[in-house]
């Protein structure tokens, strides 16, 4: 599959979509710049690069093939200008450092030792920062930068083994260090991660016990993790948590009588309750689907891997299913809702974009990216350099670089032409 990922100043995008006075139906068109390169890149159906006929192994009858997946590689260009390229990139995001992924070399079913790293987009230099040994998951979606550092949450082992797992927050300093900070030690793996001015908040569900739902507030300043918020029983409904650095926001799944209620509660920051809201119709009117009763019937149950509450009232759902849904709080409107609309990694929930030409592919369906400016939203399109990408993700960094990652939707017709990256400032 070719990959692209782009980088643009986000007040360039921004600056772009007002130009067409915030109006949702009528988008402008983005095109990639007219020095966008391209450049003949390996085909991992020829033979002459496939990795297996590198090692002079001779199959024979009796020997069955090994099944390799064919290396990715990855060709970064800023301005138009090649500056590295990478073998098998994973969970990329950018940073004000450069953009930080992983190499990961499976040890298990689960598990895999992961190489976190960071390129710098103006040189191209590659800096390898260490290696989590057996790392099991990684909260991707829940990545923060705070004072020149990247935080991230982790569990280690097989993800199917009955014994507990320390939750992990994980320090990524891009001057070459990995630290790691154990938070609780019956963690989840789908764990939460926001920022709250200079400290984080981290939410798990307790895997031992009474099986509590928690949350902590971390202080990179002197390392100490305090429990802030505690949800017992063993209803675990938590979902996530976020903070606009004014109020902590808090999302709950509570079960009562057979249904789920969905629920915001809203604390200052000592952690007094100020407020709740139950959600749920407003949830329910922008369900975009059902889930499967084997899969337990109920999609508010479904963790949750973005939750955003803006000054305007503006919230955005997005869980590990099929509802995705973007509303005011305050008016019930809902501004969009598909399970292919999602959130941009990082930033305040300004931007968004639409991965249904991923999942229904047609060669001339736009890409379209959404800005949101107050309660305002606006469309606009973005034309690839080839009709088949697709935005596959978006991640901002603090200082307001744009990072998208396109994919190929027709898998039968690639284009060796096509660089899998490129890098536009």
């Amino acid at each position: 599959m070719k990959r692209i990922i782009l980088l643009f100043l986000l007040a360039a995008v921004l600056l772009t979509a007002c130009k067409d006075e915030g109006k949702t139906e009528q988008g402008v068109k983005v095109s990639p710049s007219a020095a966008e390169p391209t450049k003949q890149v390996p085909d991992p159906n020829d033979t002459k690069t496939d990795p297996g006929s590198q090692k002079g192994g001779v199959l024979t009858g009796v020997t069955a093939p090994e099944i390799v997946d064919p290396p990715v590689v990855t060709t970064v260009f800023m301005n138009g200008r090649k500056v590295a390229e990478v073998t098998d990139m994973e969970s990329a995001t950018i940073t004000d450092a450069g953009i930080l992924y992983k190499l990961c070399t499976m040890t298990g079913r689960y598990k895999a030792d992961a190489e976190y790293h960071i390129l710098n987009t103006e040189t191209g230099e590659d800096r390898k920062l260490g290696t989590i040994r057996d790392e099991g998951y990684e909260t991707r979606y829940n990545r923060v930068e705070l004072n020149g550092k990247i935080y991230t949450l982790i569990v280690k082992g097989e993800l199917d083994r009955e014994e507990l797992q320390s939750l992990i927050l994980l320090e990524i300093d891009p001057a070459g260090a990995l630290t790691e900070q154990v938070i609780c030690k019956d963690g989840f793996a789908y764990a939460m991660l926001a920022r709250c001015n200079d400290c984080l908040l981290i939410g798990n569900h307790g895997q031992s016990g009474e099986k509590a739902d928690s949350v902590y507030l971390y202080d990179p300043k002197d390392g100490s993790v305090k429990e802030v918020l505690r949800y017992q029983e063993g209803t675990q409904p938590l979902r996530q948590i976020y903070s606009d650095g004014k109020q902590v926001y808090v999302l709950l799944a509570r079960a009562e009588d057979g249904k789920t209620q969905l629920v915001i509660e809203t604390y200052d920051l000592q952690f007094n309750k100020l407020s709740e809201r139950d959600i749920t119709a407003l949830g329910e009117k922008a369900n975009t689907g059902e889930i499967p009763d084997e899969w337990g019937g109920d999609e508010f149950l479904m963790h949750v891997s973005r939750f955003i509450v803006t000054e305007s009232g503006i919230m955005y759902y997005e869980n590990f299913s099929v509802t995705h849904f973007l509303l005011n709080l305050e008016t019930g409107e809902i501004l969009r809702d598909t399970d292919a609309f999602l959130a941009a990694l990082g930033g305040n929930g300004e931007l968004y974009f639409d991965m249904m030409k991923g999942f229904e592919p047609e060669r001339d369906k736009p890409n379209y990216i959404y800005m949101l400016d107050g309660t305002k939203l606006t469309r606009t399109e973005y034309i690839a350099s080839d009709p088949w990408y697709y935005i596959m993700s978006m991640s901002v960094s603090n200082n307001g670089t744009l990072m998208m990652v396109l994919e190929y939707s027709d898998l039968e017709n690639i284009n060796p032409d096509l660089p899998p990256m490129m890098i536009i400032q």
